[in-house]
């Protein structure tokens, strides 16, 4: 376990959620309760803001806490990928991620506005200012969480305390620190626009916080130059400008308000979600589990035979009732996604190719529905007679997590698309996702409105990857539908 820090008068601090993260992965399980506590509330004012039912927020938190229990347990780094090191937003994406498979097939079980966004095609804005953004996204993890908590959560000295695991007198310099180096970072990104070198020697002023002096000359040259300006108010309203300009393209949906009020509402911590801890790891010396007291096996070599036997009586009389639950919930389950398919595509038109359960990890040796990224730029909308699709306009991109490659065999690339324009389009796949990703393959376009499947070469792959995929056309409008793409053998 990580070694405990202490506040400046000698009381132990709690662990910050990076150091759970680690010690979760070291099999410290009974830590998942701490970010429980710190996190559940929050969680669930923002699934309460796409549902209006208690039941079904309280299954997309469970979901989304499981989630992240699977990416400790997994082999995968944990400074690595969408929104590493911020449990508080890994958990709200994949509230949002559960919300939109969910509301595909009930849209009634959910808010209008969050069925609208949806069915508008979950888009991100894209017209607003996105330097904020890209300053965030080039700071590192640490800074991230605090500025995401501190400007756009508002969270108060104590959570922020909790969640960084700094004693509040370190917690105020980091805050400082990351205010800073997000200044630097939004003003490097206009130092790369700049026309003319007269602006370089007063980029220095433009980072220093609104209430710093300006010297006769910085202020001679920001009343000249107007983008200069622009950018120095711009970093005097920092805290309301990130607070606006991140949360709609980190998570794409977030009526702040709403979610605000919810999370007030929601400061009392309330029951811990249902989540399956890591297994406890076993006792070196005993060989029995870490977690049992001495007083519990006391109660356990107490009880004796008669006990042991009513126990495993009541275990496997409920182990049946589990599994006549889940049959009758595949039934179930099978029946309400018939429904909610002939509800969807009564428009007729499209038809899908058979995609991967929606909760399944992707595979690429499986169709996988277009609908199933992580995060999305520039598209447009689905169809509302394939709610799985996404029409995709020129530069448009969907991110897809984690897809498991295997299978040396696997060559050829298949993707299923249909209203392709008749200009010249294409689709390219990168390997990463990220800004340094990598092209796989480019895939040329066959024009045509019904549905059809087009191929291309590949690379074999194995292990897993973060897939990048972008439409490319000239113009304005619409270059194609992706339905869905997977693996073959060529």
């Amino acid at each position: 376990m990580s070694p405990t820090g202490f506040a400046p008068h000698g009381r132990a601090l709690p662990p910050g959620d990076a150091e759970i993260l680690r010690d979760l992965r070291g099999g410290h399980g009974s830590l998942l309760a701490l970010l429980h506590q710190r996190h559940r509330g929050a969680a669930l004012a923002y699934a309460s803001t796409c549902t209006p039912s208690p039941d079904l927020a309280d299954s997309l938190v469970t979901g989304a806490f499981t989630r992240l229990r699977d990416r400790v347990a997994s082999p995968r780094r944990l400074d690595e990928g969408r929104h590493a090191g911020c449990v508080r937003l890994q958990l709200l994406e994949s509230v949002r991620l559960d919300a939109v498979t969910a509301a595909v097939r009930a849209p009634g079980s959910f808010h209008r506005p969050f069925v609208d966004w949806l069915r508008d095609g979950a888009v991100w804005p894209l017209a607003q200012d996105d330097r904020w953004t890209l300053a965030y996204e080039t700071l590192p993890a640490g800074p991230r969480c605090l500025l995401w908590h501190s400007l756009v959560e508002r969270d108060d000295t104590p959570a922020l305390a909790a969640i960084s695991g700094l004693a509040p007198a370190d917690l105020t310099i980091a805050l400082r620190r990351a205010e800073q180096a997000l200044r630097h970072s939004r003003s490097a990104l206009h130092t790369e626009r700049l026309d003319g070198a007269d602006c370089a020697p007063f980029l220095d002023h433009l980072t220093r916080r609104p209430d710093a002096p300006l010297s006769p000359p910085v202020v001679e040259h920001l009343r000249r130059c107007r983008r200069c300006r622009a950018v120095h108010e711009e970093l005097g309203e920092l805290p309301a400008r990130a607070a606006r300009h991140l949360p709609p393209r980190l998570l794409g949906w977030w009526p702040s308000e709403e979610y605000a009020r919810a999370k007030a509402r929601r400061r009392a911590p309330g029951p811990l979600a249902t989540v399956t801890p890591l297994a406890p790891r076993a006792s070196a010396r005993t060989g029995t589990r870490s977690g049992a007291t001495p007083a519990a096996r006391h109660r356990r070599a107490r009880c004796g035979r008669w006990c042991a036997l009513v126990l495993r009586t009541v275990r496997r009389m409920a182990w049946r009732a589990v599994v006549l639950v889940l049959v009758a919930g595949a039934v179930v389950g099978g029946l309400l996604a018939e429904h909610t398919t002939d509800r969807w595509s009564a428009g007729g038109g499209g038809a899908t190719a058979p995609a991967q359960d929606p909760r399944a990890p992707l595979r690429a040796d499986r169709p996988i529905a277009a609908d199933r990224f992580a995060s999305a730029q520039g598209t447009l909308e689905f169809p509302t007679d394939a709610p799985g699709a996404r029409r995709l306009p020129d530069g448009a991109s969907l991110v897809y997590e984690r897809v498991r490659f295997g299978g040396r065999d696997l060559d050829r690339l298949i993707a299923e698309v249909a209203r392709v324009t008749r200009r010249p389009a294409r689709l390219e796949f990168r390997l990463g996702g990220g800004p340094r990703d990598e092209l796989w393959t480019t895939m040329a376009l066959s024009a045509g409105q019904r549905p059809h499947a087009v191929a291309a070469g590949v690379r074999p792959l194995t292990g897993r990857h973060d897939l990048r995929v972008t439409a490319r056309c000239a113009g304005a409008g619409s270059c194609a539908e992706l339905f869905s793409f997977h693996l073959a053998t060529g």
